[in-house]
């Protein structure tokens, strides 16, 4: 079905049964933005409301047609409760009264992430649309992350932790040693990283780490946690290995 036959098919469904004077006027009520973290159910409402004050009754919505659309792919999902796309993650449904339909979309992923559009054959037309944010716990990209490096004694090396994920990630070092135990709760800096001069930790590019004039005490198993507060968080261990002359 088309955008075009959609419209056709609201157009068949107008309110023609109501004089003038009596022909009830709906609209359809602001979606706004729904944010689901992935593999959950997310629930879009369609609420049709009345423009004039008038007792609610099931017969109100009796002639009343409802879709639902993606805009970004154009795609019509549904038109009343019957499934245009075949997805079986999706399905509609409605309250007795008829004037709140919902989309569900259940074990959601980011390709669900978009603009979700519902309409009606009032008159006028009514439409709202609403953005379907779908979180997601951070990954750590390999090929762009720092692997185990041999690097000679007093000279610079550069580490780098690559991750995605929605919102972005957050990336944290810390340095593995006899004293501590590195936890997804505990993020620290080691000493002989923060408080060396011939070391740098930049946090306004946090996905790197850059150490300069190395020298064989700070060689070891360095540690990149990346964490955006949709857990788990994960990290990667990076040995570096100093060569001494």
């Amino acid at each position: 079905m088309t955008f075009v036959h959609l419209i056709h098919h609201l157009t068949i469904y107008s309110l023609n049964s109501y004089n003038n004077y009596n022909k009830p006027i709906f609209y359809v009520e602001k979606i706004g933005n729904v944010t689901v973290i992935a593999g959950n159910t997310a629930k879009l409402h369609c609420a049709i409301k009345l423009v004039k004050k008038q007792t609610l009754h099931k017969y109100l919505f009796d002639q009343i047609r409802v879709a639902w659309l993606k805009l970004e792919s154009q795609t019509i999902i549904s038109f009343q409760q019957n499934l245009i796309v075949r997805n079986s993650r999706m399905n509609i449904t409605a309250n007795d009264l008829g004037n709140v339909w919902t989309l569900i979309i259940r074990s959601v992923t980011p390709k669900d992430d978009g603009f979700y559009m519902c309409q009606i054959n009032s008159d006028p037309p009514s439409k709202s649309a609403g953005y379907l944010e779908i979180l997601t716990h951070p990954k750590i990209i390999d090929r762009l992350t720092s692997n185990e490096t041999i690097v000679s004694e007093y000279s610079n090396i550069l580490l780098r932790c690559e991750a995605t994920g929605n919102p972005p990630p957050n990336i944290s070092w810390a340095k593995f040693h006899n004293l501590y135990q590195f936890t997804h709760k505990q993020k620290f800096i080691d000493s002989t990283i923060s408080h060396k001069k011939n070391a740098i930790f930049n946090s306004a590019n946090s996905n790197m780490l850059i150490l300069n004039n190395i020298t064989r005490f700070q060689a070891g198993i360095y540690v990149c946690l990346a964490d955006n507060g949709i857990p788990p968080a994960v990290s990667r261990q990076i040995s570096v290995n100093v060569n001494c002359k």
